[in-house]
């Protein structure tokens, strides 16, 4: 089990260039999973501000 931080938008960006970044974060990520990693490599993820709440994303709905 491991937590991975990343910056994927600035404030000002909209809900489409958030979307499109998460998107290549996530396509990135699961392409550089070890072919020995067995079951679900993500379980969940969040979006939050810099000191704001984080908001849990639905990856099953967004992930195409």
């Amino acid at each position: 089990v491991w937590n991975n931080s990343q910056i994927i938008a600035n404030a000002s960006f909209d809900e489409a260039t958030l979307e499109e970044n998460f998107l290549a974060f996530n396509n990135e990520i699961l392409t550089l999973k070890p072919a020995t990693a067995k079951g679900v490599y993500m379980e969940n993820v969040s979006v939050s501000s810099t000191m704001g709440a984080g908001v849990k994303v639905d990856i099953k709905a967004i992930v195409k």
